[in-house]
Parts: structure tokens; sequence; C-alpha cells
């Protein structure tokens, strides 16, 4: 593999400095900003669970090769696969009521196993739901490997620095 030239990313889209605060179950992630406006320093908290984080690392090292980049959908499939969250019980789903209801279990068949993975997969892309699953499980875990050194990123793509 070809050595790839690893460029410091601290400062992007705004961020300032990073702050990580142990808290039991929980990382307290502070994310320091400039206002665009006012100038004035703020900072956001969140509040991450150490599984989360634990997961995403364990996703990187048993699949990443270090100082690659990758694409962030790479890993959403990963996490959802993880997670079994394209199982259609975790989503509230009925499959033989919905079989019963429409009299057709084939074509209730097709149409769930199509839309399943396509609903949790739009909520890591920015859509509904986003608030249950991009940013508990994969947007703040990520903040916080990148506050360790574990990852770098671009715009696009996540580089895994290996542990």
């Amino acid at each position: 593999m070809e050595d790839q030239e690893i460029i410091d990313v601290q400062g992007w889209r705004g961020q300032g400095t990073t702050e990580l605060q142990e808290e039991g179950d929980k990382i307290i992630l502070r994310c320091w900003k400039k206002h665009k406006e006012t100038g004035e320093n703020y900072y956001t908290e969140h509040k991450v669970t150490k599984k989360a984080v634990d997961v995403l690392q364990d996703i990187m090292a048993k699949n990443c090769t270090p100082r690659i980049e990758y694409k962030c959908y790479y890993f959403w499939r990963k996490l959802i696969e993880h997670y079994h969250l394209n199982d259609l019980e975790f989503m509230g789903v009925d499959r033989e009521a919905l079989k019963e209801k429409f009299g057709n279990p084939d074509m209730v068949d097709k149409v769930l196993d199509e839309i399943a993975p396509l609903i949790i997969y739009e909520a890591f892309d920015g859509k509904k739901e986003r608030t249950l699953f991009y940013f508990p499980l994969w947007y703040h875990p990520l903040l916080v490997l990148r506050a360790r050194g574990v990852v770098a990123d671009t715009e696009k793509t996540i580089i895994y620095m290996g542990e």
C-alpha cells in the first residue's frame, strides 16, 4: 500500500477545540466553536455512551486499514448490521399482520425486505429520525474518536489512524 499524506483537519467546519470528560457510562463531549457573526466563543455539549464509542472503534479496528480513506457510508452499513437496525421487529413492523391485511404474502415480503434497509439508511443520511441513529451512533462517537486521535477526517472521508 502506498503511503498517504495525512492532513491535520483540526478546525474543520468551524470546529475549535474538543474536550472530553468521562462520567459513568457516558462521555461528555464539549465542542468549542466561534460564532460566525459575533465572533464569540461558545460550546455545544453532548452525552455520548461509551458503548457507542467502543462499537464504532471496534468496527473500525476490525474492518479498516490504518491511514486509508473510507466514505462514511461504509461505516453506516456496518453500524446498521451491528445494531440490527434493519430488523423489522426492531422497527415495530408486524410482518404477519401485514400479510393477513393485504392478502398477498409474497408482495408484503418483497416490499418490506426492500424498504426496511432504506428507511434506516436514510436516518443516517440526514433524513427523518436522524436524532435516533445518526447523532448517537455515528456522529458524536466519531467526534470522540477524532478527539482521541483514533480518526482524522476530511469533508467527505474518514481516515482510521489505528489504535
